[in-house]
């Protein structure tokens, strides 16, 4: 898996941060303009990012996102890693950052150090999930109701700026000597 992976990544090597942009509602995603800053934030300050993620609204996104962010070190996998593949991205990766999703809860069973983006839905507990190292909680006085099809945008709360304050705080503990 780490093999495949590699060659997936090509010239990514690690450090790196996973970046998942999409969830399986629209009303876990965080939005394409936060995505945008926080990529164009992390990138001038050196911080190479991985888009990740699948489907049809997540390659728009990779696209807008892509398209507002110039910058070598930003890469665009969105629809390229297959799912037997995605566990040996996600143990390369160095940081993952993302909402409810399959990456972050396989990050997190991998004890690959994560970030959540939470709104509607808890982050899901149990036995062999690390917890991330930050959770962005959205606010909206309905956190963690459940109901992935509020019509609230609870997540367009969490500022990517906090975000990446918080992801280069953490980047630079571990990687700046």
């Amino acid at each position: 898996m780490i093999k495949s992976a590699s060659d997936i990544l090509g010239e990514v090597k690690p450090p790196f941060l996973l970046a998942a942009i999409g969830a399986s509602k629209e009303v876990k995603q965080w939005p394409a303009r936060n995505w945008v800053e926080f990529c164009r934030n992390a990138c001038d300050n050196g911080i190479p990012v991985v888009l990740a993620g699948d489907g049809a609204e997540e390659l728009e996104k990779a696209e807008e996102i892509c398209g507002s962010v110039s910058s070598d070190l930003l890469y665009d996998l969105v629809g390229r890693i297959p799912l037997s593949v995605l566990g040996g991205v996600v143990g390369m990766a160095s940081l993952v950052l993302a909402g409810d999703t399959g990456i972050l809860n396989m990050a997190r069973i991998m004890g690959v150090p994560s970030m959540a983006l939470l709104g509607p839905t808890p982050l899901p507990v149990g036995v062999g999930l690390m917890d991330p190292e930050q959770v962005f909680s959205a606010d909206c006085s309905y956190l963690g109701c459940g109901k992935n099809h509020c019509r609230k945008a609870c997540l367009e709360s969490v500022e990517a700026e906090n975000v990446f304050q918080a992801v280069a705080t953490a980047w630079k503990s571990k990687f700046s000597q």
